[in-house]
């Protein structure tokens, strides 16, 4: 795992300096703290900082063909990067190092820019072809690895982070104001936008071509196949799904460094724990990270699964400095990022890393499998919207003035529950393809930003594309091509290498992906469980205490960490006038006020007006 950067200039004459190169590496050493590499030939300069998983000694980059003509550097992990080196060497390709970088790299020469379509893995690269004076760059089916990129007439720069692109000078940096409002109404900026008017991300499942002249061509490799059931018996399904399921661990299994695995209770993570134990010959390393608030806390179930599975179990919990170490985590995203159980995340990493280098989770569960509850909420407000409509919004009024805003965790309190169901159905009939959790609704977002807020975002225009499947599966695959790779999968990358730390996950093979497309989804959801396959085949292989447990999403005591321990950066970067300008400090201090004064549950907005002021005054006040 790695993080990766490149200048092309399209004046020809115009010299990349090394000395950039290196500076735009070092900004990011958290990604690969071994090792530093670079190549500059003219108006080309790639390079990269290395974090060794495999073939240690002899897997430094960037790397080069025999005639040196084809220059690469890469970022991730290729799982059947030994399968595809036999195939090459059949054809004639020497090797020189056991690494997947190599291997990557004469697919390309044999396959051209095809040579995606042969990798199974993790992966974002940049390779410099000379041959052709082309740069050629890809990130994997999923987009778990990050891949940005700048253009003018001038130059192009890609890196792993926005922060190694900002070293360069002379860079346009105006705000884009699309993404300032989808960042308050989701948390995140969904791609391929940035924060940044001229920084891209380049789209999961795609490649990027860029020639001498400053010319650019974009293709998409591989999408989700459109969801199209299929009938067979519940055997059939749990058989191959074991297979898929054992087959992915076991690949993701591979490395030259010491692993091990997140384990937090859940059936994801405890279904991956159980096949490493059953696919390893030594005791499985796994990790938790509880909370000192009860019903945030989920270490008793993960302390349950390591003693059935025997692993080597450590746990911490979530104690941090707040003043300091926050800010230093909330940079690290380079754009207003507010999804908050970023900070567990960077806690359990940090702590893992003292351990091992590498690590698996249980990412993509959820979205696969239909486990979260606001599927179950959106199957029982089809129920409820049966009612004439009038009847729903006086329902809806009535009972959100009378129940009250608490800030216990959702899962464990009905009424939290329940108003959060009943603001659903409000939002979705005002916005009916609106599917993923929000921050900021429209009117709030109309008076922070001062502006009508536009009228379709990209998740609506996700969401259109399966209108003609059921509901349920519509807005798990809206969750899957957005929410997931923005939000959750960002969050993981950006934490976990932060630690320096690389996080596999196997439930996002793609041979599985493609597989449950074909799944109806009775078989994911079915009555109110979600997660009903999933359940079935761990039935005789986890603890009936995990497999029968309520969903628990691994969140933070926000509403009250606002009034507590995050009060004083509140108050500085949010009260202060002079902190934040590009909304109105009016309308922030309104929900501040709120928020403070125990009037409502305002946490989630004043987390993102926080979050994005942070972020104003690390990158953009000078």
């Amino acid at each position: 795992m790695c993080g990766i950067v490149g200048i092309l200039y399209f004046d020809r004459q115009r010299l990349v300096p090394n000395s950039l190169v290196n500076q735009m590496c070092d900004s990011i050493i958290h990604r690969g703290p071994d090792s530093r590499g670079s190549y500059v030939d003219g108006s080309i300069g790639i390079g990269i900082r290395r974090l060794s998983i495999i073939d240690i000694e002899g897997g430094d980059q960037p790397m080069c063909n025999r005639d040196r003509t084809v220059f690469i550097v890469y970022n991730g992990e290729v799982y059947n990067f030994l399968e595809l080196r036999k195939e090459l060497a059949d054809r004639g390709y020497e090797f020189t190092t056991h690494s997947d970088t190599e291997v990557v790299l004469y697919a390309y020469e044999e396959y051209g820019t095809s040579c995606v379509k042969h990798l199974r893995g993790m992966f974002a690269f940049g390779i410099w072809d000379s041959r052709l004076k082309t740069l050629f760059l890809a990130r994997d089916r999923v987009g778990k690895k990050p891949m940005y990129y700048y253009c003018d007439n001038r130059q192009f720069i890609f890196a792993s982070e926005i922060k190694a692109i900002l070293r360069c000078n002379h860079l346009d940096l105006s705000i884009d104001q699309h993404a300032l409002d989808d960042y308050l109404h989701y948390g995140f900026v969904p791609g391929p936008a940035s924060i940044y008017t001229k920084i891209k991300k380049l789209p999961q499942g795609h490649w990027l071509t860029i020639h001498l002249d400053g010319t650019k061509h974009l293709e998409e490799y591989w999408q989700i196949p459109m969801p199209f059931p299929v009938q067979r018996s519940v055997d059939d399904w749990i058989e191959e799904l074991g297979y898929l399921l054992e087959e992915s661990v076991r690949l993701r299994m591979i490395s030259d460094v010491p692993l091990g695995a997140f384990l937090s209770g859940g059936i994801d993570s405890t279904l991956i724990v159980e096949l490493m134990s059953r696919l390893s010959k030594a005791p499985v390393r796994t990790f938790t990270i509880g909370f000192r608030d009860a019903t945030y806390d989920e270490s008793s179930y993960a302390s349950i699964a390591a003693r059935k599975y025997n692993t080597s179990h450590y746990q911490s919990y979530m104690e941090m400095d707040w003043q300091n170490e926050l800010l230093d985590l909330l940079k690290q995203f380079d754009e207003p990022f507010a999804d908050s159980s970023a900070i567990p995340t960077h806690l359990l990493s940090k702590f893992t890393r003292e351990h091992v280098k590498v690590a698996l989770c249980g990412d993509g569960g959820d979205e696969l499998f239909g486990g979260y509850k606001r599927y179950i909420a959106r199957r029982l407000l089809e129920v409820y919207r049966v009612l004439p409509d009038s009847i729903c919004r006086l329902i809806e009024s009535s009972m959100l003035r009378i129940l009250p805003d608490l800030t216990a965790y959702h899962g464990t309190s009905y009424i939290k529950l329940l108003r959060q169901g009943l603001s659903l159905t409000s939002r979705l009939r005002e916005s009916p393809n609106d599917l993923i959790p929000i921050y900021c609704a429209r009117l709030e977002r109309n008076e922070l930003i001062g502006q009508n807020v536009q009228d379709h975002s990209r998740v609506e225009r996700i969401a259109e594309k399966y209108k003609d499947l059921d509901s349920l599966s519509q807005m798990m695959w809206t969750d899957f091509n957005m929410y997931l790779v923005d939000d959750l999968l960002a969050k993981v990358d950006r934490m976990s290498m932060f630690n320096s730390l690389e996080v596999r996950c196997p439930l996002l093979d793609h041979h599985l992906i493609e597989f449950l497309t074909t799944m109806p989804i009775d078989l994911k959801i079915r009555g109110l469980t979600g997660k009903y396959i999933l359940r079935k085949y761990c039935k005789d292989r986890l603890p009936s205490i995990l497999i029968n447990r309520k969903k628990h999403g691994f969140s933070v005591p926000l509403a009250e960490m606002l009034r507590d321990e995050l009060r004083p950066l509140v108050q500085d970067f949010l009260l202060d006038s002079n902190q934040l300008n590009i909304v109105s400090h009016k309308s922030v201090k309104r929900l501040v006020d709120l928020h403070m004064t125990g009037k409502g549950d305002f946490s989630k907005q004043v987390w993102v007006l926080l979050v994005l002021a942070i972020w104003w005054n690390s990158w953009m006040k000078n």
